[in-house]
């Protein structure tokens, strides 16, 4: 059976506008509600570098000029959702380690918007606060909790190597920042996925390549699920609003990162027409999806892993608390797990999955000795 992970990246806008109650606190309760009602899990991956900025001596205007407490109410919503049996994982955009609030808005640090632009010891140790941050604000209310996931801020895990070495240093265990297919070099965003393993299955990391199944003890990658397409054949009315509403934070963040940046590393050029036919990842997105394509994505994977053995299957979808609407489309796709996929799949959360996949690595070493 395939084991259905319901992600939201839990986050402001990365340029650090918005509000916490609206683009954060509000969707994910929405979120949870609909979970709740279908008996279906989320996993949370909580981008914890703005709230520990918000907590900071030195930010404490930003908190006095609310109305509200917003690390607070934060950390309530992520103890809830975990005494509620959903989870709670590792996100984080690093351009907030050293953000400052100037009275008026923050001001980011775009000369780190990659973790790796840290030297690292730097990353290993802004790893290990981070995922220490979340246990300590979960782990006192339930004695169960344990951080184990990341997912890198704009799927940024270059270089590979060193990625993969700080998440292990840190004590983490998986990562669920690959899509197969992937692939960005510019200023702003850098990663290179087309060679991955699978589109869905997950695997051992590699020391050096994140790609590349490994029979070590790695860092067990758990791929966000994609599947090949054309910018054409991805068209639709909501895609178009999701990319409307992503336009101009992209377009600012990648100004503000070229002025405190190197030069960009020079991007393959590509014809404009033929960029519109080149196959790309559609990755199973609640926000920017319509029902129609989840439901070809998820029938795509039912096929292709009909007939496979004993070792766990994971379905990562992936969705974002800033983007409107989110909870409205999360709940027409349970409905249509629920009703036309009931006997292929099962709702659960990540770190049941990556308790799962060891169980099983453990009995399949046993059997092959």
């Amino acid at each position: 059976m395939i084991n259905l992970i319901i992600t939201v990246d839990y986050e402001l806008p990365a340029d650090g506008r918005g509000d916490v109650r609206r683009h954060i606190l509000q969707p994910a309760s929405d979120l949870l509600t609909v979970c709740n009602r279908h008996g279906a899990r989320l996993t949370i991956l909580a981008e914890v570098g703005e709230f520990m900025a918000m907590e900071r001596d030195g930010n404490q205007g930003f908190r006095n000029a609310l109305d509200y407490d917003p690390v607070a109410l934060a950390k309530h919503q992520w103890i809830e959702a975990v005494r509620q049996g959903h989870d709670v994982q590792l996100h984080l955009h690093p351009q907030w380690i050293h953000a400052q609030w100037n009275g008026r808005h923050w001001d980011l640090d775009y000369a780190h918007y990659q973790l790796m632009d840290f030297d690292q010891n730097q990353a290993v140790e802004i790893l290990r606060q981070a995922k220490g941050y979340l246990e300590e604000s979960i782990a006192p209310a339930t004695s169960r909790y344990e951080c184990i996931g990341f997912r890198a801020g704009h799927w940024n895990t270059h270089p590979p190597d060193r990625y993969l070495a700080a998440l292990l240093a840190a004590g983490l265990q998986s990562d669920t920042s690959v899509f197969k297919g992937g692939y960005a070099n510019t200023s702003m965003v850098t990663f290179d996925y087309r060679e991955a393993y699978s589109h869905y299955r997950a695997w051992r990391a590699d020391r050096r390549d994140i790609n590349r199944r490994s029979a070590g003890r790695g860092i067990l990658e758990v791929p966000i699920a994609a599947v090949p397409a054309t910018l054409w054949g991805m068209l639709s009315f909501k895609r178009v609003w999701s990319a409307l509403s992503y336009l101009q934070e992209d377009r600012l963040n990648r100004q503000k990162i070229q002025e405190r940046r190197n030069p960009a590393p020079n991007g393959v050029k590509t014809n404009r027409l033929k960029k519109w036919f080149q196959t790309v990842p559609k990755k199973l997105d609640f926000c920017k999806l319509t029902v129609r394509e989840m439901r070809a994505i998820t029938r795509r994977i039912i096929q292709d892993h009909a007939g496979d053995g004993e070792e766990p299957v994971p379905l990562v979808m992936i969705g974002h608390s800033k983007q409107a609407g989110a909870a409205r489309a999360l709940e027409k796709y349970i409905d249509l797990v629920k009703h036309e996929f009931a006997g292929a799949i099962r709702f659960g959360t990540y770190s049941e999955f990556i308790r799962t996949y060891e169980q099983f690595e453990v009995h399949s070493a046993h059997y092959t000795r």
